[in-house]
């Protein structure tokens, strides 16, 4: 298992970083067109439809996932950034869309491990400090036996503060940024401890209609943290819960499988 996500670890800093030598030194010598060719080339190589992602989610990480009713699987992989002005870039696939195209979900390439969040190629140094230093300032946190439960959070507000391209250390009202659900509706919902709901402010449209995105991370005790991306035309935006209810149970923390 350990070898499998090494060689999934190294594939992602390795998309990352080939992507960011193209444009910041191969634009000098290649053309726009070889620059695209060659990204959706790495592209191609490391997308995962639905069926593969769920498989591998099934059998090494023991996370059940299927297709909500009403989306169709785009078979694709993107990148996308929360700010321009900010460096702090995910990947995703599988890529998903509604039917009737007023919603996208982003699925990450690879969960958060909660025990290896500076080992993370999704965020900076500077964001991976912020974890780190927030993780230690919270005792109440610290505290608790399953302290690694609180990096969801934390997480989640380094990505708000990079939406609103403010301070890395700045302050991050919870009740006006995030709804979180806990309990027996976290349990029914994904058999999870914690879910959390946010929106994320965006700089520029993806792809140019969905104007609109929402953060969505599951998070179970000891386990991997999915932080999924839902991006919303004005339309959309205005049946965002029905779409959200549709996710309901597709992803589902079943055992830990056994090494």
């Amino acid at each position: 298992m350990l070898n499998t996500e090494f060689e999934i670890m190294k594939k992602v800093v390795l998309f990352c970083l080939l992507g960011l030598i193209f444009l910041v030194i191969g634009c000098g010598s290649a053309s726009p067109s070889k620059i695209k060719l060659w990204q959706e080339r790495v592209a191609e190589q490391n997308t995962r439809t639905l069926p593969e992602y769920a498989k591998f989610m099934d059998e090494k990480l023991g996370i059940t996932c299927t297709m909500p009713r009403n989306f169709i699987d785009q078979k694709q992989l993107r990148q996308w950034r929360i700010h321009q002005n900010r460096d702090v870039t995910f990947v995703y696939t599988p890529v998903l869309r509604s039917k009737d195209k007023q919603c996208i979900i982003l699925y990450p390439f690879y969960p958060v491990h909660t025990d290896r969040v500076g080992d993370t190629p999704c965020f900076s140094s500077r964001e991976r400090k912020e974890i780190e230093e927030l993780m230690k300032k919270d005792s109440t946190i610290l505290k608790t036996p399953n302290w690694k439960v609180g990096i969801p959070r934390s997480i989640i507000y380094s990505e708000i503060r990079a939406a609103l391209d403010i301070d890395y250390r700045a302050w991050i009202d919870p009740d006006k940024h995030i709804t979180v659900l806990a309990g027996k509706e976290a349990r029914n919902l994904f058999n999870a401890d914690s879910v959390f709901i946010y929106d994320i402010p965006m700089d520029k449209p993806y792809e140019e209609k969905y104007v609109h995105c929402t953060g969505l991370a599951i998070s179970k005790a000891n386990r991997p943290v999915l932080y999924l991306k839902w991006f919303f035309t004005n339309k959309g935006k205005k049946k965002e819960k029905k779409y959200l209810d549709l996710i309901k149970k597709t992803i589902w923390y079943g055992d830990i499988p056994k090494k």
